[in-house]
């Protein structure tokens, strides 16, 4: 089972990073020299993604401003409307109806490290015949974050 299709929910507002995202969605910022949601892309297609679906609110039209079908970025691009915000799952859901098999949803300022986290990720999924799959981290500050409960491979 190849993994071909990924979702980037992209349909808020971005406003911890104001007053620069007054101006431009925080996918679209600036790292080195690409946007930060360019080096999500890259890292969705070294994983083997080739359809990307972007989940936007009516009013973010940058993104498709700037990937337009995502030729030039060497994946199929297509744009889901989320008219009202109401959260992750939410997005994944507006999405869900163009999906018509096994998909990655990624975040679209997230970064990797390495570079092939998200493929390693993916590999994982597929040999382990997994239902569902999901990259977490250690960090120090859980109330910052999302918090699962680890047990061995598994979350509870």
């Amino acid at each position: 089972m190849l993994v071909r299709k990924g979702l980037i929910p992209a349909a808020g507002s971005g406003t911890r990073l104001g007053p620069f995202t007054n101006a431009i969605p925080k996918e679209l910022l600036p790292v080195g020299d690409k946007a930060v949601i360019e080096h999500v892309v890259a890292a969705m297609k070294l994983a083997g993604i080739e359809e990307v679906v972007f989940v936007v609110s009516p009013h973010k039209h940058g993104l498709s401003d700037y990937f337009g079908s995502g030729k030039r970025f060497g994946i199929d691009a297509t744009y889901v409307v989320q008219d009202e915000r109401k959260g992750l799952g939410d997005a994944v859901l507006a999405g869900e109806h163009v999906l018509d098999e096994t998909f990655t949803v990624v975040l679209g300022d997230n970064f990797f490290s390495p570079k092939t986290f998200l493929k390693d990720l993916i590999d994982f999924h597929v040999r382990e015949k997994a239902d569902s799959t999901i990259g977490v981290a250690e960090v120090e500050d859980v109330t910052r974050h999302g918090i699962i409960t680890p047990s061995g491979n598994r979350i509870i």
